[in-house]
């Protein structure tokens, strides 16, 4: 169900995007965009140890409590500016979250970790702190009064480990107790400007259309009824404004889910405007896919779906007293960014059932290192839970920078994963609470029929033993679907996905005759593959967009090719062009007898990162991207869905145990997801590295 889109014409302005029609039965449901730029800053740390980033202070700090249950913090009293002084002052005092102080708290990107701006605590000394909080501290002191404030950098000493990770697990309460979060965005531009000065008018807009009780979508009223209710018309200037304000790099910080989704009321501040952050996102919502109906910058895509499918959704769930798992959050938060990686687990703690708990899923310790934490996390999970949803998060490409020394069974969190977990692990919180704005409607596999697993132990560390048995073997495999690359253009990308699509069909005869061991067609086999299984409710859903999002969009190019892999530029761009042309006609014909016209080629988010293939019993399969022929399918004691492994070193030669293996990642197999090649008598030991 999740999309991004592949534009039919050569333009070097068009992006990967939603599509705009499915947004809302799919918004929990969607894939991030492809990776940020690797122009942005890396935007934040609550725990940066690199001796070289650390402040150097001029201020002793008085320590405190670090025993469990302690509600101790301090506050920052920014006071206003001296006449004769440029100087940043302020006071610094401790205070008590049970006697309800009033404060307000920022939310802020850290930015570089070069720490070479002045902070004067009054009659104490100096700390040295950031450019980005120097300006946020600027903008936010009174002309004449005193602002009371909490900023992470300053109020926790960054230096005391044990003092970071008590008051960590303290930020669930400083931010539900603060009387407002104010995140800052950091210096206004033009753009942002014009931006926050129309989200207020298209509020407006919005409410003058509700007031009237006028249902229409925007996307369907005449441009004089957009001016009659005072909207901006269709994909004007200042409508691209609003979105340039996604491009702030504070949307892709981690820490934000949980400082918004808490706060009890959040501003956006940029330079000197600011905008309510419920009244932004209505906006946005409401005139994405409506009034703006044209690709926008990749940067602006992430920073919008990090608005819409992290944010909003944790919101809905702490409104409603939702706890999910911590394994559901840091799967929904795969894409966000963190200065020190350890915070993509530990910057959710607040959030997450598992609170407070002893071991690496209920409490921060920055003294462990990043890859000690990951695998803490996972087996603490399997051990707690007895399943294997924990390996979903385990997503590899051959583009990664993973550390080869890190155990294949552990999940390198601190690389941006643009995958969906088969289990689809960050979408089923909301399933039961039907009061939330978007209910996702998700396959809830059970590939070895609901067993539980028990660790075994181990005298290796970074060996995992599970309980298993191995099924099939890949025979082949299709190319691997990728998001578009930043210095690819929009022509290449077309290229690559048409070839992988022809690639797939090839692989798994997508369009013989011959039917499936289910008794289905291969083409409607091919398409519930493709989207990574469905439930009863969505597959008449998924049925109608692959006919309207795939095949009648490839149909004219496929006449062309015959179905077939085009390597050349030349060729292909050529052949495009013929196929728009003919894509044109046949939609100009459509409209005229009152249909639909052809729509975009959409590609489905789950697909990202995968390649489908099959095995040698002809099963078909949604693989890993690093997945080959000779790898194994295998069923895993506890797992939901079935795993592709990859034969190791013999654990026997070594230590006399069962032989060794690669976890490659998980798999959707059609026709074996709920059970039906499970056999618990042929379940035996292996073990992962």
């Amino acid at each position: 169900m999740a999309t991004f889109k592949v534009l039919p014409r050569t333009n070097s302005d068009q992006t990967l995007s939603e599509k705009p029609t499915l947004r809302a039965k799919a918004v929990l449901l969607s894939t991030p965009p492809s990776t940020p730029p690797p122009t942005y800053e890396s935007p934040d740390s609550k725990a940066d140890n690199r001796a070289d980033s650390k402040p150097r202070n001029g201020y002793q700090y008085k320590p405190l409590p670090t025993y469990a249950g302690t509600t101790l913090i301090r506050v920052i009293e920014l006071l206003p500016k001296p006449k004769d002084s440029a100087a940043l002052t302020c006071r610094i005092r401790t205070v008590d979250l049970a006697e309800k102080p009033d404060y307000e708290a920022i939310s802020y990107c850290w930015g570089p970790p070069v720490f070479d701006q002045k902070l004067v605590i009054e009659n104490e000394g100096v700390i040295s702190i950031t450019k980005s909080l120097q300006g946020a501290l600027k903008h936010l002191r009174r002309v004449d009064g005193v602002r009371t404030i909490w900023a992470d950098a300053v109020c926790i000493n960054q230096q005391d480990v044990e003092e970071r990770n008590a008051q960590v697990q303290l930020m669930r309460d400083i931010y539900r107790s603060c009387k407002g979060v104010i995140a800052w965005l950091g210096p206004s531009s033009t753009m942002t400007d014009l931006g926050m000065d129309t989200v207020p008018r298209v509020l407006a807009a919005i409410r003058k259309k509700q007031m009237a009780r006028d249902g229409e979508r925007l996307r369907h009223l005449t441009d004089d009824m957009l001016i009659r209710y005072g909207f901006p018309l269709r994909n004007s200037w200042v409508l691209h404004c609003i979105f340039s304000i996604f491009e702030r790099p504070w949307f892709r910080r981690v820490w934000i889910i949980q400082e918004l989704a808490l706060a009890p009321r959040a501003l956006l501040l940029c330079g000197r405007r600011w905008v309510n952050w419920q009244d932004f996102v209505t906006v946005t919502s409401e005139i994405w896919g409506n009034l703006v109906t044209y690709s926008q910058s990749q940067a602006v895509m992430t920073g919008r779906y990090f608005a819409d499918l992290l944010i909003q959704p944790t919101k809905e769930e702490v409104a409603l007293g939702i706890t999910p798992q911590l394994l559901q959050l840091v799967a929904r938060a795969g894409a966000t960014l963190a200065t020190d990686s350890r915070d993509k687990v530990f910057a959710l703690i607040g959030l997450a059932e598992e609170r407070g708990e002893a071991g690496v899923l209920g409490t921060p310790d920055y003294l462990l290192p990043a890859e000690e934490v990951y695998k803490r996390f996972v087996v603490d999970h399997i051990a707690r839970y007895g399943n294997l949803d924990v390996l979903s998060v385990v997503h590899r490409t051959a583009e990664d920078s993973t550390d080869a020394s890190m155990p294949t069974w552990v999940p390198d969190l601190s690389e941006l994963s643009t995958s969906d977990p088969i289990t689809r692990l960050d979408k089923v919180v909301l399933e039961d609470h039907p009061n939330v704005l978007f209910t996702p409607d998700v396959p809830q596999f059970a590939a070895t029929r609901g067993s539980t697993t028990i660790l075994q132990p181990t005298t290796n560390p970074a060996i995992l033993q599970l309980r298993g048995t191995r099924i099939d073997t890949i025979t082949s495999v299709g190319h691997t679907m990728r998001h578009r690359n930043e210095d690819e253009d929009a022509s290449e990308y077309s290229q690559r996905v048409r070839n992988t699509f022809a690639s797939w069909e090839h692989v798994i005869r997508a369009r013989s005759r011959k039917k499936y061991f289910t008794h289905e067609s291969m083409l409607q086999v091919y398409w519930q593959t493709m989207h990574g299984g469905m439930t009863k409710a969505t597959y008449e859903i998924c049925k109608g967009d692959f006919a309207t999002d795939y095949v009648k969009p490839l149909a004219p190019y496929r006449r062309l090719t015959f179905g077939r892999q085009v390597q050349s530029r030349n060729v292909f761009s050529a052949l495009e062009r013929l196929s728009g042309i003919l894509s044109d006609v046949e939609s100009f014909v459509r409209v005229q007898c009152g249909e639909a016209a052809i729509s975009d080629l959409v590609v489905p988010g789950i697909t990202n990162c995968r390649k489908m293939g099959k095995t040698a019993s002809g099963r078909v399969a949604l693989l890993p991207g690093l997945a080959q022929m000779g790898d194994e399918i295998v069923l895993l004691e506890g797992g939901k869905v079935p795993f592709v492994v990859r034969r190791s070193v013999p654990y026997v030669v070594r230590q006399g145990g069962p032989e060794t293996w690669m976890l490659v990642g998980e798999a959707y197999v059609h026709g074996i997801m709920y059970g039906e090649a499970w056999e618990e008598s042929a379940v035996r030991p292996m073990c992962f590295e």
